[in-house]
């Protein structure tokens, strides 16, 4: 995956796939631990971006299906 920011701050999400060279990936499992005892804002930044992919490749999916 790629993340590119524009001039004028805006950001892109691009997910590298065959067409960009790469072989075809199997699904897969994501897990993500956190130690209870770390709170650290650019983690939490970190892991609101993953889930935001996530649901974004989630609805892209179902609607592909439906």
């Amino acid at each position: 995956m790629v993340l590119q920011v524009a001039a004028d701050g805006r950001q892109r999400m691009h997910v590298l796939g065959e067409a960009d060279g790469f072989p075809p990936l199997p699904a897969a499992d994501l897990e993500l631990h956190r130690s209870p005892g770390i709170c650290d804002p650019l983690t939490d930044d970190l892991v609101s971006l993953i889930e935001s992919m996530v649901d974004e490749r989630r609805r892209a999916s179902l609607e592909a299906f439906a």
